[in-house]
């Protein structure tokens, strides 16, 4: 960890777990060091890049104040682990049945489901109130409920993926990456809106608009708070809904386990809590980032051709008890395709069973960080209990 500060430039101190911030990275973390409501120093993962407002990778403690952009736009986003209860030998000689059969029953990109076709957990039919004002003047969902009924069981598009694994001893396990969909980026878009507004009507000097904050002792601030849990609550289930899809396409497909699956583990690297640091109640947004208090499980996916963890959490005050939550991308998309030919991503996916393409090429390993370098620059924060390799990565086509 190094420790970044230019009294002629910043109020408070970044603590870095990434040795080589890019210079738009460090721009960013600068300006939310001055942020007004900032207390102690800005924490930086190991796999921090830009994003908006706050890197991701980014963590840090507000006093009395939220801002829906250093929470992100896809509340929730964050990782389950699932063992499957099965053997590599079972599984590999379907494998390419499972995989076009998971790419049939599970939508992703843009795709949605016909409303009232999926179950819908209760918490989320009786806290629907929770995103009215979001959803009230919103047309290309029509409702609340709309939303969630299409959208329940959904993957997405970008970096979220579904990927069958394996660890050392070739037990089958599936990880999913994806977060609230639809509904956590128009929570945020609108109440990142409001939050521009709150700060203006106050003339609270911010160093950058995508910085701007609801006081968590306001109607909007505390609204804010209930949709972001309202989103963190639909991605939980949303996971858990994908995973029922695999089990039972695992279940036609290969040897039936006779034992009872492990329960899923599941994570959020995109949410806000009420922790005390500092001796402070202070909000603290995680923006790309997983907890890692009192030896907390946590998921670190690489890349798709690279392995991925399963860790216990160390504690670091100095984190704000956090860690990386993946391998964080080293160039942009459109860099990526300017970067690297298709033939080369067939390469960096040799001997994984995915179709390599000009259309998942953003995706491809050579984008993202060594995910061991990222490991082994947190080794005070986080550390290893299983490692996952990659068998069968699906992304949006």
């Amino acid at each position: 960890m190094q420790v970044i500060y230019d009294e002629t430039k910043q109020k408070l101190p970044i603590k870095s777990w990434c040795p080589d911030p890019d210079a738009s990275t460090l721009e960013q973390a600068i300006d939310v060091s001055n942020h007004p409501a900032v207390r102690g120093h800005v924490a930086l993962m190991p796999d921090a890049h830009g994003g908006y407002g706050m890197p991701i990778g980014g963590v840090v403690g507000l006093y009395n104040a939220v801002s829906p952009h250093m929470v992100g736009y896809d509340i929730g986003c964050g990782m389950l682990s699932c063992d499957m209860a099965r053997e590599l030998e079972w599984v590999e000689p379907k494998i390419d049945k499972i995989v076009s059969t998971i790419y049939r029953d599970v939508p992703m990109g843009f795709n949605r489901r016909q409303a009232g076709t999926a179950e819908v957990p209760a918490f989320l039919l009786e806290n629907l109130q929770d995103i009215e004002e979001v959803y009230g003047s919103d047309s290309s969902f029509g409702s609340p409920l709309e939303a969630v009924e299409t959208q329940i069981g959904t993957l997405g598009g970008g970096n979220h993926f579904i990927e069958i694994q394996r660890d050392e001893t070739n037990a089958v396990y599936v990880m999913i990456h994806t977060g609230s969909r639809n509904i956590g980026h128009k929570i945020c878009t609108f109440y990142h809106a409001r939050a521009v507004d709150f700060c203006e009507h106050n003339k609270i000097d911010l160093p950058n608009k995508d910085l701007a904050f609801l006081g968590l002792d306001t109607k909007s601030g505390q609204n804010y708070m209930r949709a972001m849990d309202f989103a963190l609550k639909f991605s939980y289930y949303n996971k858990l809904a994908i995973l029922e899809i695999i089990r039972d396409i695992f279940d036609a497909n290969c040897t039936v386990c006779t034992i009872q699956p492990p329960h899923p583990h599941v994570i959020h690297h995109n949410y806000a809590s009420i922790e005390t640091h500092f001796g402070q109640q202070l909000c603290v947004h995680r923006k790309g980032a997983i907890n890692t208090a009192h030896s907390q499980f946590g998921i670190i996916p690489g890349s798709m051709g690279t392995s991925s963890y399963l860790t216990r959490g160390v504690g670091s005050t100095d984190s704000f008890f956090s860690c990386s939550h993946g391998a964080g991308r080293k160039c942009s998309r459109t860099q990526a395709k300017k970067m690297w030919s298709v033939d080369e991503f067939k390469t960096a996916m040799e001997g994984i069973h995915y179709e390599a393409n000009k259309k998942t090429l953003d995706e491809s390993p050579m984008a993202y960080k060594d995910i061991d370098d990222v490991m082994g620059n947190q080794t005070d924060l986080v550390r290893s209990v299983r490692k996952l390799y990659p068998v069968a990565p699906l992304k949006a086509q």
